[in-house]
């Protein structure tokens, strides 16, 4: 088996070992415009109703995995489905998120990822 150091990767290390159950994929194996953000979210009350409210409603969330760490903030990892026309509609509903921090994930976390949540 292949094998790959994640030790430099704070990202995997925080969700990979607690990351359990599987998502949607469509018959080809991926999803179409699929982008993997890591989030964090503040533990105040209503903060995942606000965050729904401006990301659901649209787009297709493919991935929600929520790691409460007892602080004042939690690390999210969200999957969703962007089409490239309504990329700019998307990074306004997230301009309108001002206490969320959205970091899509670069291409070598991703692949990492990739090999867990297929």
């Amino acid at each position: 088996m292949p094998t790959q150091d994640i030790s430099g990767l704070e990202v995997a290390q925080l969700h990979l070992r607690h990351l359990v159950g599987g998502r949607a994929r469509s018959y080809m194996g991926s999803l179409p415009h699929e982008a993997i953000y890591q989030i964090i979210f503040p533990e105040t009350p209503g903060a995942l109703s606000r965050f729904l409210s401006a990301v659901s409603p649209t787009w297709n969330i493919t991935l929600f995995h929520y790691r409460n760490t007892g602080n004042r903030e939690s690390s999210v990892l969200l999957g969703v489905q962007v089409s490239p026309e309504d990329a700019q509609h998307f990074a306004a509903a997230r301009a309108s998120l001002t206490e969320f921090t959205f970091k899509e994930l670069p291409a070598d976390v991703r692949n990492v990822f990739d090999q867990f949540i297929q």
